[in-house]
């Protein structure tokens, strides 16, 4: 999959603009570095079947199916675990920690900040506690419970009062906000994520003893699809 590929929509666009992605500015510049190493793309099949249950083919098939906004959403979703979450054996390191380290030169002292905010963002699930419209929104995470002010002005048009919301968060100088694909779940599913949530984080604990919650994130950003899929099967 060429990551340069699939151009921003209209709608990326318009989000961008009020600063809820950050990475978009020079997301440009980073997928030509990532294509630029050839074994990094290996890891795309093995995550395009953890995320979506298809080969690379079906899921490339399917792009050119999907509205434009789903297809984009889709695309969002694969290259964020590409970029923030998959640990590259070949480079061992993250992806954007290998862009701060060995590219710096590249992107602006701006840009590093900001790159190296996503860089330290992760998954989560979290419970909208707010909703202000054309402000913000309030969210609390499922897991440790801290509640986060959000200024991304368009979490507040497509949030709902609890509503649990599959999402990064990325804390940048300009504020905090999404990063991303978000997914909604309604708020009956609460209970069931929470408890998935909190045994594989102690299995993670005990196996390798280590019960810090962002560590957890990051080597098992698949538990986060786990959990959506069995919340798709149950309501299916």
């Amino acid at each position: 999959i060429d990551l340069c590929y699939f151009k921003l929509s209209k709608l990326k666009q318009k989000i961008t603009k009020y600063g809820a992605l950050v990475l978009m500015k020079y997301e440009k510049r980073i997928s030509e570095i990532y294509t630029s190493y050839p074994k990094l793309k290996k890891a795309i099949p093995e995550i395009t079947r953890t995320i979506f249950a298809e080969t690379e083919q079906e899921f490339k098939l399917s792009l050119t199916r999907l509205e434009e906004s789903e297809a984009q959403t889709k695309w969002t979703t694969l290259q964020d675990i590409l970029f923030h979450d998959y640990f590259y054996k070949s480079i061992e390191n993250w992806f954007l920690n290998f862009i701060l380290e060995k590219y710096a030169y590249a992107f602006t002292s701006s840009e590093l900040v900001d790159i190296e905010a996503e860089a330290k963002s992760h998954l989560d699930f979290y419970e909208v506690t707010e909703v202000n419209s054309g402000k913000g929104s309030r969210l609390k995470s499922l897991f440790s419970e801290k509640e986060i002010s959000l200024s991304d002005i368009s979490s507040s048009n497509n949030f709902i009062k609890w509503d649990i919301v599959l999402c990064r968060v990325c804390y940048s100088k300009n504020g905090v906000f999404l990063t991303g694909a978000a997914t909604r779940f309604s708020p009956t599913e609460k209970d069931f994520i929470l408890k998935q949530l909190l045994k594989a984080h102690q299995d993670y604990a005990s196996k390798f003893q280590d019960d810090n919650y962002a560590h957890f994130t990051k080597d098992r950003w698949d538990v986060f699809f786990e959990i959506k899929r069995d919340i798709a099967n149950r309501t299916s």
